[in-house]
C-alpha cells in the first residue's frame, strides 16, 4: 500500500470466505454491491492469478437473476495485480500450480456455464461447495487420506501458509486445528 501510495483506510479485506469463489462472491455481495464499488485490484500470488481472474471475471459479471446480462453501467472493472510466490520451494509451486490449472479449467469449462447467475452462485456455495455444504463438511472431516498423498498435501498445506504438526494443521497466528480451513483474502479499494 505504500509503494502504491494509498491509504490504509481506503484498502478493504474480505475475509468472511475460505476460498477463492467465495472470496469473489463476498466482495461482491458484502462490499461492492452494497456501496456502489465498481473498479476493483485484486492481488493475490503469481501460482493463484490464472484461477484468481478466471472466477473473478465470472463471478463478479454474473447478473443477480436470469435475464440480460449486466449493462455497462453496471460492469465491473477488475484489475489484476500478481504478487512473486516467495517462501514456497520448487517442488510446492509445481504441485500448487497444478492444482490451480486443475480448479481454472473447472471454472472455465463447467461452474461459470452451470451457474450463470448470482443466486445460482450463491446456491453453489451452499448447497455443493466443500467449505459451505454441511454434508460436505462432515464428509471432509472423516475423510481418511491416503499415506501416498501425504507428501503432495504437505506441500498443499505450505503453499496456503499452514504446516503438519501432530496430525493437526497449524496456521501461523492460529493455532492448531483439526481441520483444515484454507483462507484466502482479497484486498480492494
Amino acid at each position: 500500500m505504500k509503494e502504491l501510495d494509498m491509504p490504509a483506510d481506503d484498502v478493504y479485506a474480505e475475509t468472511t470466505s475460505y476460498d477463492t469463489i467465495s472470496n469473489a462472491f463476498f466482495a461482491r455481495t458484502s462490499f461492492c454491491d452494497l456501496v456502489g464499488w465498481k473498479k476493483l485490484l485484486i492481488i493475490t500470488s503469481e501460482f493463484h492469478m490464472k484461477r484468481t481472474k478466471c472466477i473473478f471475471d465470472w463471478v463478479m459479471n454474473v447478473p443477480s437473476v436470469h435475464g440480460p446480462t449486466l449493462p455497462s453501467s453496471q460492469k465491473y472493472e477488475l484489475n489484476y495485480l500478481s504478487v512473486p510466490d516467495y517462501g514456497l520451494s520448487e517442488e510446492a509451486v509445481k504441485i500448487r500450480n497444478e492444482k490451480e490449472n486443475k480448479s481454472a479449467d473447472n471454472v472455465e469449462k463447467i461452474l461459470s456455464r452451470k451457474y450463470t447467475t448470482l443466486s445460482e452462485v450463491f446456491e453453489f456455495i451452499t448447497g455443493e461447495h466443500a467449505f459451505y455444504s454441511a454434508e460436505k463438511l462432515v464428509n471432509r472431516a472423516n475423510t481418511v487420506i491416503n499415506p501416498d498423498d501425504a507428501k503432495k498435501l504437505e506441500m498443499l498445506r505450505q503453499s496456503y501458509g499452514g504446516s503438519i504438526s501432530n496430525s493437526n494443521i497449524s496456521l501461523a497466528g492460529f493455532g492448531n486445528h483439526d481441520l483444515i480451513p484454507f483462507v484466502s483474502g482479497t484486498l480492494f479499494g
